[in-house]
């Protein structure tokens, strides 16, 4: 019977000496050469997208904290502008708003004024440059132009008696003002305080002396009232904390009441932007009642402020607006103003990161219309 399956050879490997060349000899200089080319290539262009993301990621950065700085330090002037002259409708003479115009290193300074209470107190007697006086005399009988018989409400209900706290009803204002500084209602002391300690004593509040004659003023702590006997007192006084007075107010019993010295409860904020000790970098600060300047925003370059005048003071020539904080002449009205512009502007990036950030997106302006303005009188 034939055999259905083949019959196969025995198989016997042959082995050899000579070994493939790749497992010896490695990569030929043409494989090697390619190679590294191609690995130059990717690890090159790789940088280059890692540098060109960085340097979009700090331009972005940049431009970011760029635009954040000038939108809080317009929130904080415009706000200000706002509400300036608050309560300082029919003053003519002590301006709301005024402007001290910087130069090519020094940029500009918005000074913004408010009173805190429309009364106003006379001061009743002369003060000198160096003086040191703290008892200040706000009324006197029989006085023409520091009159002590508005006295204060008949807050007993007894008829007999028209002053029951001996104090004029401006004075009375006076002081309930300064005793809800402590947020609480009515006045926790009724005597001077000796000493005084601004950092424990709450009941005291910022006023302001002023010279309508020579058109400058000052701030001291207004920190008590009195009158001198009751129930029928023949003047009214309040107290300065410590001070050395800076200028001399001249009282004149018998001159008309609108040229003497008079105290307000006023707030005076001047913003300026002052360089910093870091090179190309400055700060937004605010001088709050000429006290030590609080800082706001830094990273800022300038500040530029501009007013708007009515077209009524253009035609009139009457355009000399007040740049210093003593005016020599009163020749503006800053009721009739239509307008303030405020420009800021950032500084450069660091030049060490290598990114600019183009001049248009460092800037920022903005107009601002002063609201007390449209309560002029006789508007």
């Amino acid at each position: 019977m034939a055999n259905e399956f083949t019959k196969w050879k025995r198989f016997t490997p042959i082995y050899s000496n000579v070994l493939p060349r790749s497992s010896e000899g490695g990569l030929s200089a043409v494989e090697l050469l390619v190679a590294t080319l191609m690995a130059v290539i990717v690890v090159g262009l790789s940088l280059s997208l890692i540098v060109q993301q960085r340097s979009q990621l700090l331009r972005d950065r940049a431009r970011s904290e760029s635009h954040q700085n000038l939108q809080t330090a317009m929130e904080f002037i415009g706000r200000e502008i706002q509400i300036a002259g608050e309560r300082m409708e029919a003053d003519q003479q002590l301006s709301a708003i005024s402007i001290i115009g910087g130069d090519a290193v020094n940029s500009d300074q918005l000074i913004l004024r408010r009173r805190l209470v429309s009364e106003v107190l006379p001061l009743c007697q002369t003060l000198s440059a160096g003086a040191t006086t703290t008892t200040l005399v706000v009324a006197l009988e029989d006085s023409s132009n520091c009159d002590l018989s508005d006295l204060g409400p008949d807050t007993d209900g007894n008829p007999d008696n028209p002053n029951p706290n001996g104090l004029t009803d401006n004075l009375d204002i006076f002081r309930a003002y300064r005793c809800a500084q402590d947020d609480t209602e009515g006045c926790d002391r009724t005597t001077l305080p000796s000493p005084f300690n601004p950092n424990t004593d709450a009941e005291w509040v910022w006023a302001y002396l002023y010279d309508p004659v020579e058109q400058r003023g000052e701030f001291f702590r207004y920190i008590h009232e009195d009158f001198d006997k009751f129930p029928n007192p023949t003047r009214n006084h309040i107290y300065a904390a410590p001070h050395t007075w800076q200028y001399t107010y001249t009282y004149d019993a018998s001159g008309p009441a609108a040229l003497q010295p008079r105290i307000l409860l006023l707030e005076e904020q001047i913003f300026s932007v002052v360089p910093a000790d870091e090179p190309n970098n400055a700060t937004l600060q605010v001088q709050v009642n000429r006290q030590t300047p609080l800082p706001l925003v830094d990273e800022l370059a300038s500040l530029q402020v501009e007013v708007e005048p009515s077209s009524l003071m253009e035609d009139n020539g009457d355009f000399n607006y007040d740049r210093t904080l003593k005016q020599s002449v009163f020749t503006h009205d800053w009721q009739s103003l239509q307008g303030v512009m405020v420009t800021l502007r950032s500084r450069d990036p660091d030049k060490a990161e290598v990114i600019q950030v183009p001049e248009d997106r460092r800037q920022l302006s903005s107009r601002f219309l002063p609201r007390n303005v449209l309560s002029r009188p006789n508007n």
